[in-house]
């Protein structure tokens, strides 16, 4: 889910001063790993990102993560035609309110909560739409 996220993620790494090792055992994972995430050759999961977030306390990582969906869900809400379908849409932008208030306060136990209830709106209204199609 996340994309191009790195160079991001090894800054905020360095400015909370943890080395690959440290992110490694965090993440359950190789430090082989974590400098391949880093390098953006492996794209880091939802669960490592919310990890990550935590440890170096930064909701932003969080957000940049999901952002993909985020904009997914936006541009479906927004090609969507008027009809009773049409309320799922009006979930996934109150979803996607929530998930940037709670970020924005760092309460990240509420951005987990919208964020989940954001990506299965997404879905559900992915597959309603391809259904209209």
């Amino acid at each position: 889910m996340a994309c191009h996220l790195g160079p991001l993620i090894k800054k905020h790494r360095a400015r909370r001063g943890f080395d690959q090792h440290a992110v490694a055992r965090a993440l359950g994972v190789s430090q082989a790993q974590v400098s391949k995430i880093e390098a953006g050759a492996v794209v880091a999961s939802y669960d490592q990102m919310l990890t990550l977030a935590r440890l170096f306390s930064a909701p932003e990582l969080l957000l940049e993560a999901i952002q993909p969906c985020i904009d997914a869900a936006l541009d479906l809400a927004d090609a969507a035609p008027a009809d009773p379908e049409r309320d799922i849409l009006d979930l996934i932008k109150a979803a996607v309110a929530d998930m940037a208030a709670a970020l924005a306060e760092a309460d990240m136990r509420t951005a987990d909560a919208a964020t989940a209830r954001l990506i299965t709106l997404a879905q559900v209204a992915r597959v309603l739409i391809t259904q209209r199609l």
